[in-house]
């Protein structure tokens, strides 16, 4: 198996009082960036290849799913449409190279056309054809839960402290769903915002756990439009960042009826959507 972290020698120059310091070589911790090729096969098809994304190794088949489910291919509710997950070698060879996974379907579905570039670790839309196709199949979000401010400020320190590959590295995001009393339930980590997102909904998806009403989701980093709308299969009603959020995702959250928060901390955060669902109080 590929790992998270790979160690490389490296150069460190330190200054001091302005003057160049000495140079010394020493060890360092690298978060690893792979390609992951996903297939889909449905029934005895041959299996088609529907993207390949940069990503830190580790939960491929959850990324697999959730890319799936992110993608429209996949709906988020239980379902036994999926026979089997698996690693393929290339071109049927003994090696195994674990950047190949490929889903079998049981149904006909309709598959998209292959993306025709490599989808990179900062952004989850490229290679698509328009933001009108990304808009396709949104549907409003309704729910009555409200979420305390102080829990939700307060989970962001527990968000980070289970951010182990982040720790050794600082080079990973993380996404996280918490629940409404600020417990991370499911957190993983990636080169990619959008790859640590699609990680956590392949895992729920196949844990069966689709009731997403009472959790949140929290983001490491900035929040963009993508990340709203994985926020959408999810169906979650609220999202938070540490970061800015850009205006099309507060214009997608206002859409869809997502609570939208951005430079989440300690001391608070921006709400820019929805604010009834923050209990001030709790």
């Amino acid at each position: 198996m590929r790992h998270s972290t790979e160690k490389r020698w490296i150069n460190v120059v330190r200054y001091q009082d302005d003057v160049l310091g000495v140079i010394r070589r020493k060890e360092d911790l690298l978060a690893t960036e792979e390609p992951l090729e996903i297939r889909v096969q449905v029934a005895e098809s041959d299996p088609q290849s529907v993207g390949t994304l940069m990503r830190t190794p580790g939960n491929d088949f959850e990324l697999a799913v959730g890319f799936l489910i992110s993608e429209g291919i996949l709906e988020f509710r239980p379902s036994e449409i999926i026979r089997t997950i698996r690693y393929c070698g290339i071109d049927g060879s003994v090696e195994q190279d674990y950047n190949i996974v490929t889903i079998r379907l049981n149904d006909e579905v309709s598959l998209p056309r292959s993306r025709e570039t490599l989808i990179s670790s900062s952004c989850g839309i490229c290679g698509t054809e328009t933001i009108d196709q990304l808009m396709q199949g949104i549907e409003k979000i309704h729910i009555s839960e409200v979420f305390g401010a102080r829990v939700i400020t307060e989970s962001l320190s527990t968000v980070r402290r289970r951010q182990k590959i982040f720790e050794a590295t600082g080079g990973v995001h993380a996404f996280a769903i918490c629940d409404n009393a600020g417990k991370a339930l499911d957190l993983r980590e990636d080169v990619g915002r959008h790859n640590a997102f699609d990680k956590v909904v392949g895992a729920r998806y196949l844990a069966g756990m689709f009731d997403s009403s009472k959790v949140y989701g929290v983001i490491s980093g900035r929040i963009a439009f993508e990340l709203v709308q994985k926020s959408i299969r999810l169906r979650i009603g609220l999202l938070v960042g540490v970061g800015a959020p850009t205006n099309l995702a507060v214009e997608l959250a206002n859409d869809a009826g997502i609570t939208l928060c951005g430079f989440a901390g300690s001391k608070g955060m921006n709400v820019y959507s929805y604010p009834e669902r923050i209990d001030l109080k709790s």
